[in-house]
């Protein structure tokens, strides 16, 4: 099991790049503009010839919402799309330290049992336990829910044609 939730996609379809760029900027707001003047676009993000970075634009917040990364390949008459997501760095790092913190706990309360005993370390034990599986729980949950979202929203606007990698 990955301690952060990430998901790699790779699938193919009959469209050039440059469809498949056309396609994705009819539904991106441009991530270029501080404010955005419309909400209106399924993503926030940038669309380059061979590659693109999509954000799903939500109206409310979620922090562990997957960065959508995204590269275009062409194979004969067909293009390969490779899909990397994972969340913002920055939560990354942040869910990171917290987790490390639990895990330091964790082991302080170990160490309680080898000096003073279970019954003195157990709500230390139980409480970081707690800690983690809820970092745990609300990171896949928040993450997965909405990168399938997405992954099933591109697969749609590109009419995938053959998936070579699975969810």
């Amino acid at each position: 099991m990955k301690l952060l939730p990430s998901l790699d996609y790779r699938f193919q379809t009959e469209r050039t790049a440059e469809e498949i760029c056309m396609i994705l900027k009819s539904v991106t707001i441009s991530e270029d503009r501080f404010f955005p003047v419309s909400r209106q676009g399924e993503f926030t993000g940038r669309i380059n010839d061979s590659e693109f970075r999509l954000v799903s634009n939500i109206r409310n917040r979620n922090s562990f919402l997957p960065v959508i990364k995204g590269t275009m390949q062409a194979l004969g008459n067909q293009t390969e799309i490779c899909i990397q997501m994972r969340m913002h760095p920055l939560v990354s790092v942040f869910m990171m330290t917290w987790m490390c913190g639990v895990l330091f706990f964790f082991l302080t309360g170990i160490l309680q049992i080898c000096v003073e005993g279970i019954l003195s370390a157990l709500p230390l034990l139980c409480s970081t336990a707690l800690m983690m599986t809820f970092a745990q729980i609300l990171m896949r949950a928040c993450f997965y829910l909405p990168a399938k979202k997405s992954l099933q929203r591109i697969e749609e606007l590109l009419e995938t044609v053959y998936i070579k990698g699975g969810r």
